[in-house]
C-alpha cells in the first residue's frame, strides 16, 4: 500500500516511516508541512495518509485533510495526535479522518489499522478505465 506521511516532528516522522516500511508498505514521501503534503498527494496518489493534527505552518491537520480529500476523495486517513481526541472531534467538519490515534503511539495499533486497509484494498473490485470517445 502506498503511504504518505505528514508530521512536523522529524523524529516522529522517521518512526512512522520505519513502521510502515517494516510492515512492507511503500512510503511515497514524508512532508513536514501541509502545503508540501498536498503536492505529494497530487503527485503520488497514495492509498493512505498518516498525518499529525498539529502541524507547523499555515494549515493544521484537519484543514490539510479537507484539501487532500478534494484532490483524492478515496484517500484513507489516519490522524495521529497528542491533543485530546474529544477536542479534535469537536473541531471536525465534513472532512473526518478514517482513524484517530493518540500519542504516544502504539506501533502495533498502527500496523493493525494499515493491514486492515491493505486487505480492504485487495478485496475492492478493480474499476476499469474507459477510453475517451472520439469527438
Amino acid at each position: 500500500m502506498k503511504i504518505a506521511i505528514v508530521e512536523d516532528d522529524a523524529v516522529m516522522a522517521l518512526l512512522l516511516e520505519e513502521v510502515c516500511r517494516i510492515a512492507r508498505h511503500e512510503v511515497v514521501g514524508v512532508a513536514l508541512r501541509g502545503r508540501s503534503a498536498l503536492s505529494l498527494i497530487e503527485r503520488y496518489r497514495p492509498d493512505c495518509l498518516l498525518l499529525d493534527f498539529s502541524l507547523d505552518g499555515e494549515i493544521d491537520g484537519l484543514e490539510l485533510l479537507e484539501q487532500a480529500l478534494q484532490i483524492h476523495p478515496a484517500l484513507f486517513s489516519v490522524m495521529i495526535t497528542a491533543w485530546d481526541i474529544n477536542d479534535i472531534a469537536a473541531r471536525m467538519s465534513a472532512a473526518r479522518p478514517d482513524r484517530l490515534l493518540r500519542k504516544p503511539l502504539r506501533t502495533e495499533t498502527l500496523v493493525h489499522i494499515l493491514e486492515g486497509q491493505r486487505q480492504a484494498l485487495a478485496r475492492a473490485p478493480a474499476v476499469p478505465i474507459q477510453p475517451l470517445a472520439a469527438g
